[in-house]
């Protein structure tokens, strides 16, 4: 991706007896304009994906842990807040995903929508056409809630 972002890729796995088995994939990029002001830094949720269920139920005996896609949207969240950025995340509803994608972001992660009229960050080159109503966001109230709500999944030290 380049233009000054750190870019981190995270692989969400369970361990089996004789390996792992990756429940899901996750690429962050770092040091990003936050979407609703650019001025601010944050991170991009840039490609989320999860285990499909049927594969799920053909590898592993015992029912998956409920919330992988909240665990994976937590982990771009975790990572704006130990650079500084306060959880300033933002991320885009690929049109794969559909409507059920949009449910997710805005009802189980509480994402907010950026407007349509918002302009995208250029980052000296324009890397989106347009802004299409895709992108959400969890500012820094948003995003320390939405972390709160998982503390409860977090190992103890």
């Amino acid at each position: 991706m380049g233009l000054g972002q750190h870019i981190h890729y995270f692989a969400i796995t369970i361990p089996r007896p004789s390996d792992e088995l990756v429940l899901g994939l996750v690429v962050v990029a770092g040091r990003y304009p936050f979407l609703p002001k650019p001025s601010q830094t944050g991170v991009l949720l840039w490609f989320c994906s999860t285990i499909p269920q049927e594969v799920l139920e053909r590898h592993l005996p015992q029912p998956l842990p409920k919330g992988l896609g909240k665990i994976a949207v937590d982990i771009a969240v975790t990572l704006s807040f130990q650079n500084n950025w306060a959880g300033r995340t933002g991320t885009h509803a690929h049109p794969d995903g559909g409507e059920k994608l949009i449910q997710f972001y805005e009802n189980t992660c509480n994402m907010q929508p950026l407007s349509s009229k918002t302009a995208l960050p250029t980052l000296g080159r324009r890397l989106f056409s347009v802004n299409d109503g895709r992108y959400y966001y969890l500012d820094e109230t948003t995003a320390l809630q939405f972390s709160q709500d998982l503390t409860h999944l977090r190992k103890k030290e």
